[in-house]
């Protein structure tokens, strides 16, 4: 990474797709993935490494939200694989104008032998439909957040 990382979805880049993957794959709460999520979607998010000059040192990184006008060093940036109010915050953040179609556990099995598989989460606003499944609800939130920026082409 470089000493700044600011590049947005609306410019080109990073590439959600690859976020996405990152989201199927984990097994639970991921402070790192929170980060990247941060980064991602937050309009004005950017991160610079106040030790790039020492390249032998662990980065010290400095975060700014310039949309709320904060710089700070970690602890701010919310736990969006592990809160439901974050994860629902994201979603009304950056994706004005959509609903919640569909909340629910996912199971397999007949009654009364039932297996919980995850959480469903269904977004919609009129134009895209977009589905997020995990085992936990907060990430399948996340999940349909990302699909849904995805497909109305990145705009933040």
């Amino acid at each position: 990474m470089t000493s700044t990382d600011s590049k947005k979805i609306e410019d080109g880049g990073p590439d959600l797709s690859a976020l996405i993957e990152k989201l199927e794959k984990a097994e639970g709460p991921d402070r790192e993935l929170d980060e990247a999520i941060w980064l991602a979607v937050i309009p004005g998010a950017s991160r610079k490494n106040l030790l790039a000059d020492h390249p032998d040192e662990k980065p010290l990184w400095e975060y700014h939200d310039v949309e709320r006008n904060l710089c700070f060093r970690g602890g701010i940036i919310p736990s969006y694989t592990s809160s439901i109010d974050a994860a629902v915050s994201l979603a009304e953040r950056v994706l004005p104008g959509w609903v919640v179609d569909h909340i629910g556990q996912d199971y397999a099995g007949d009654i009364p032998v039932l297996r919980g598989l995850g959480w469903c989460v269904e977004l919609m606003n009129g134009e895209h439909h977009v589905v997020g499944q995990s085992k936990s609800l907060a990430i399948a939130l996340v999940l349909a957040t990302l699909r849904a920026l995805q497909s109305k082409g990145g705009e933040a």
